[in-house]
């Protein structure tokens, strides 16, 4: 224990001026060593070890005393009254503090301490760096949460934090309060600073972001973000967690994420406390993270009703519609042609985007069949698509279209007179009223077999893999996810 304490020691007094800018070093952090760390560092003091701090205390009517570490030890604090006692100002009268030295630095955390008379007393404050205000309380009451929110005739820390601010050459930090009410005092000024990260190559964080920069999960789902999903970067500092979209899924102080019951999509975004870490956001941006929240997986449709209706004519090239539709997709639906003959040509459209498929309307994929000699066809169509995380496997579907004795003589017309394929574990065929259809495994074993009824049949089956479909003379092979 002594060796982990003098370490941690160390490392808390490194953590000087120049330690506000950031590491050099991948610091995801196991959680158990996070807690070892945690403990350390609050055992040498944490206020200290992400800034410096100096107190300026109040000595006489135009003098302060500085105990802490100042940003420049020849620059002291001018302190100055415009009236009154050495602590008290009273309705009308005006303290000042002038700081100088703090080029260079931004100031993080102002504690004034003050106290009121015992049931009034108020005023104003303001805090100017040069002439940008970083911090300021409009007239009030001591007892308004402007100030301390309480009376009180013992001196109490009055918290400020100021406005970000990078304080540039030959400005000044004047901190006025001027009374308005009988009584104010004040005791001492205490100021937190950090250096302002302007080296890039010290604070660019190379890189800040996310394992992932898209996760799926779904409704209701236990979502592990901390551990599925963590953020790596090069410095120190804890993280202010923000989801955009509280509805679908929230997020805690730690980074703890909740998924509500709603389907939708939120935006994940880590802000360091400390802004050395990022240096600004202009170089780095903050890192967040998409979480995609869907209701159910994965689905995509075929309508492949209008193949049941095409003549094919001798010479000439007939059109056909499938319309596809997605749900949930991860990604683009990629479509696979053959066939069994080269008379027979299709339009090959090899990728449907995901914004096609998920249209409300689907995307129609036109075929366009154009036989050039006698014979039977087959055509094989296969869909292939992304699921996300939070669905198993990946998706596909089959479409076999299978046409007759195609008879070329210039004149003729054939319809395509058998359309067989399969959705999912659904096997989809066209067949003639009482025409017996059987449907084998790969292996031969007989599935099931059913009497079909005229036009559209749909049989479901509990059964994955390649399955051969038979109806009267006629055999295709559909595949069944």
């Amino acid at each position: 224990m002594k060796t982990i304490f003098t370490f941690f020691t160390a490392f808390a007094s490194n953590l000087t001026r120049g330690g506000a800018k950031c590491f050099k070093s991948l610091t995801k952090t196991p959680k158990s060593l996070k807690m070892l760390m945690l403990t350390a560092i609050l055992l040498v003091g944490s206020a200290n070890v992400w800034g410096e701090t100096v107190t300026y205390t109040i000595a006489s009517t135009s003098s302060v005393n500085t105990t802490g570490t100042a940003p420049d030890d020849d620059s002291p604090a001018a302190y100055s009254k415009s009236a009154g006692t050495m602590n008290m100002i009273t309705n009308g009268q005006t303290a000042t503090l002038t700081l100088s030295g703090y080029a260079g630095y931004k100031i993080t955390n102002i504690v004034l301490s003050m106290r009121s008379a015992a049931s009034n007393g108020g005023g104003t404050l303001s805090v100017v760096a040069g002439t940008t205000t970083i911090a300021s309380v409009s007239d009030a009451l001591f007892n308004t949460p402007s100030w301390y929110g309480a009376w009180s005739t013992s001196y109490v820390n009055v918290t400020k934090t100021p406005t970000s601010y990078d304080i540039q050459e030959d400005e000044d930090v004047v901190i006025t309060i001027t009374a308005t009410a009988n009584a104010l005092y004040i005791q001492s000024y205490t100021i937190t600073y950090e250096a302002v990260g302007d080296d890039e190559d010290d604070c660019e964080p190379h890189g800040m972001s996310f394992l992932e920069s898209i996760v799926y999960k779904k409704v209701g789902d236990t979502y592990d973000a901390l551990e599925e999903n963590p953020l790596y970067y090069n410095g120190h500092g804890t993280e202010n967690w923000e989801s955009s979209n509280a509805e679908v899924a929230s997020v805690d102080y730690d980074g703890n994420v909740t998924i509500k019951e709603i389907a939708g999509t939120t935006t994940i975004t880590a802000n360091p406390s400390f802004s050395a870490i990022r240096c600004s956001e202009e170089q780095d941006p903050l890192p967040s993270y998409t979480l995609v929240v869907i209701e159910d997986c994965t689905s995509v449709t075929l309508d492949a009703s209008d193949l049941t209706n095409v003549a094919i004519v001798n010479n000439e090239t007939a059109t056909a519609t499938i319309n596809v539709k997605g749900e949930n997709l991860a990604g683009d639906i990629t479509v696979d042609y053959s066939n069994d003959i080269n008379g027979i040509f299709i339009n090959q459209i090899t990728t449907i985007t995901k914004e096609q498929a998920e249209d409300e309307n689907g995307y129609d994929l036109e075929l366009y069949i154009h036989p050039t000699e006698e014979g039977n066809f087959t055509v094989n169509l296969g869909f292939t698509y992304p699921k996300p995380e939070s669905c198993s496997g990946s998706g596909g579907l089959s479409l076999l279209i299978s046409g007759g004795n195609v008879t070329i003589t210039g004149i003729d017309e054939v319809s395509i007179s058998r359309l067989i394929y399969a959705v999912n574990n659904e096997v989809v065929f066209t067949a003639a009223a009482g025409e017996t259809v059987t449907i084998y495994n790969a292996l031969g074993q007989q599935l099931t077999s059913v009497i079909a009824s005229d036009g559209e049949n749909r049989i479901t089956l509990p059964y994955t893999g390649v399955a051969i479909v038979r109806i009267g003379a006629s055999a295709a092979k559909v595949v069944l996810k």
